[in-house]
């Protein structure tokens, strides 16, 4: 990990946040989530996030969300920042914000 860290990153802070598949959707026990997008619009994220990042100085911004079937305690969604400590804790929410609030993913629970 230490030499994928080091290529993400020369100084400052990396926070990362890892989405991860619950055992229970809507109350009720799932075996996995699957996951689709409409491929045309998955773009604002990065968009959205190249257009602030001067607002928080950051190095390097990575989103990943697996699309498909992802079974329990799998991760489906991953997020990674550089920049200052605090910036990047405000980078990283911001980022899972507009990915859930504007890119169109849906979910499916597999019983």
């Amino acid at each position: 990990m230490e030499a994928k860290l080091d290529e993400f990153v020369r100084g400052g802070g990396v926070v990362t946040f890892w989405g991860i598949v619950r055992h229970v959707e809507d109350g009720k026990p799932i075996r996995a989530l699957e996951y689709t997008a409409y491929h045309e619009m998955r773009a604002p994220v990065p968009r959205t996030a190249r257009t602030d990042a001067p607002k928080w100085k950051l190095k390097r911004i990575r989103v990943i969300h697996r699309l498909g079937p992802s079974p329990l305690a799998n991760h489906r969604c991953w997020s990674g920042e550089a920049a200052h400590r605090g910036e990047a804790f405000a980078a990283a929410q911001f980022i899972i914000d507009e990915l859930k609030q504007k890119v169109p993913i849906w979910k499916k629970a597999v019983p």
